[in-house]
């Protein structure tokens, strides 16, 4: 899947990221076509993202949708509050947070 934004594959990885991804966190080793690579990309983007938060999840989340040095800066837009959300209620129902 491709979002309007640009977005692919199950972790809706925009082009720009999957770039950093490729280049800081997985020494291109990932296939931009590939659906497992994506997620695979998408979980290093996450583990980087917990790090960068000494393990907070729902921060993590945030930078997730809307970037981290944006969070960071500006705070949580209204949009990413809900988004971190739903994420948080998700993660109770399948055994996360």
């Amino acid at each position: 899947l491709v979002s309007s934004t640009g977005a692919r594959g199950v972790m809706q990885i925009e082009p720009g990221t999957w770039d950093w991804i490729q280049g800081s966190l997985a020494g291109n080793a990932l296939s931009a076509n590939s659906a497992s690579d994506n997620v695979r990309g998408g979980v290093l983007m996450l583990h980087s993202l917990l790090t960068a938060t000494g393990g907070d999840e729902a921060e993590a989340a945030a930078g997730y949708y809307q970037g981290l040095a944006s969070v960071q800066q500006r705070g949580m837009f209204s949009d990413t509050q809900s988004y971190v959300n739903n994420v948080m209620a998700l993660a109770g129902r399948f055994g996360g947070g």
